[in-house]
């Protein structure tokens, strides 16, 4: 039981780290694609 319980923190704390991951690639490309539009 304890093992389960310790396998299910890890996937949750992967999940958020692959959300966070995610959610940073969104807003580089955001403010990139800001970035041409105010250059253009």
């Amino acid at each position: 039981m304890s093992f389960l319980s310790t396998k299910h923190r890890y996937t949750v704390r992967l999940l958020l780290f692959i959300i966070l991951i995610l959610f940073v690639v969104t807003l580089s490309t955001l403010a990139l694609l800001l970035f041409q539009y105010l250059l253009d």
